[in-house]
């Protein structure tokens, strides 16, 4: 039987991992990567930048817990799936703006989202 280490905690069966707690406070689990980068996407905006709810599946993250080097490459990798799957022609400034970063720049990417995160949200919901 595999085991992961998830959050400082080992994990042994995929029941465990489907815990409603889990759920709850980590969102959608991807075995490889911790919780999906698109759950991070979406923690990442409300965390930041929005001042109501969005998403009814995500919380912000409490007060102090930032996000690590790991968690913002994750979130850029995430932009760029779902900027692969976004309509040239509406949105293409966007497309344009994601272009125009460093992968490596995590403030150019706080701004990024800042910046056009209504569109991303309705990319997300799509």
């Amino acid at each position: 039987m595999k085991r992961h280490l998830y959050s400082g905690t080992w994990l042994s069966t995929k029941k465990e991992l489907n815990h409603p707690q889990l759920a709850q406070l980590f969102g959608t689990i991807n075995l490889m990567n911790g919780p999906s980068n698109q759950f991070l996407l979406k923690q990442y905006i409300i965390t930041l930048l929005s001042p109501r709810p969005i998403f009814a599946d995500v919380n912000p993250r409490p007060f102090g817990q930032g996000f690590s080097l790991r968690e913002t490459q994750q979130i850029y990798e995430s932009l760029r799936e779902l900027l692969k799957q976004a309509n040239a022609i509406t949105n293409g400034e966007l497309i344009s703006a994601f272009a125009n970063l460093d992968e490596h720049g995590t403030h150019q990417l706080h701004w990024f989202i800042f910046s056009y995160w209504p569109q991303i949200v309705e990319l997300l919901d799509k």
